[in-house]
């Protein structure tokens, strides 16, 4: 007979020791997920160095009365490029908070566009101020677009 064993207030049949394998089960092992591949879209970027002293951002200043105030230092805290390749059929984002968007000299990069293609693209760009010596103390912000004086800005990504 069958040796039993009391788990949480139920009976539970065990086998006789000699009656138990003595090798352990197989184990099952569950198949992999296919790992993620790199993204197989285009990469491609455009120059345009986004910096506070881009006179339309200063005339923003100016027109806010930030300059006025003692507000001088301006910064650029995020910008926003808006790009299409058919004359506006379609258009695509990208934000500075994105990975990889911009670097140091100005290159924008552009996911999802090949090298050599002709784009249109507008800039909104993030203003923000405070008085010299104030640190991390933001006074205002908001937001500019640049957009060519409504022509838009025309390059071939590379």
């Amino acid at each position: 007979m069958p040796k039993t064993t009391r788990q949480a207030n139920r009976t539970v049949a065990r086998k006789p020791a000699e009656a138990r394998p003595s090798t352990p089960a197989p184990s099952v092992t569950k198949p992999k997920k296919a790992e993620p591949k790199a993204s197989a879209l285009p990469t491609s970027t455009v120059h345009f160095h986004i910096h506070a002293g881009i006179p339309e951002l200063h005339g923003y200043a100016q027109g806010r009365g930030w300059l006025a105030n003692g507000w001088t230092v301006l910064s650029v805290p995020w910008f926003e490029i808006v790009h299409t390749s058919d004359h506006w059929k379609t258009t695509s984002h990208q934000k500075s908070t994105e990975p990889q968007a911009a670097d140091s000299n100005g290159h924008l990069t552009l996911v999802g566009v090949a090298p050599g293609t002709e784009i249109e693209f507008a800039l909104n760009i993030g203003i923000a101020c405070q008085a010299p010596g104030e640190g991390g103390t933001v006074r205002e912000q908001g937001d500019v677009w640049l957009n060519n004086g409504g022509q838009n800005f025309r390059q071939t990504t590379r």
